[in-house]
């Protein structure tokens, strides 16, 4: 059960006075934010692995292709390095 004066604090009162007054209320939202901050990315860190491994197939061909396009990159730099030296 989710205590009422979590969802309310009064406009007269600071946040740190709603806390001293509802000591229960502070440790159940300690608690939730604790899970939130631990549970949320663990799901979304999963949901993002499951996704790269289902949509990222990396055989020996595409290993290749993506070698040659890095060493083809690697060389356009240096042909445009060399043109900006000269």
């Amino acid at each position: 059960r989710v205590p009422t004066s979590l969802m309310r604090i009064p406009d007269c009162m600071s946040f740190e006075e709603a806390a001293i007054l509802d000591p229960a209320c502070n440790g159940y939202m300690a608690v939730v934010l604790r899970l939130v901050i631990v549970f949320v990315p663990i799901i979304f860190m999963s949901v993002g692995y499951i996704i790269m491994r289902r949509k990222t197939k990396i055989d020996e061909k595409e290993y290749e292709r993506m070698l040659a396009e890095i060493e083809n990159r690697k060389q356009a730099a240096q042909a445009e390095t060399q043109e900006t030296n000269v």
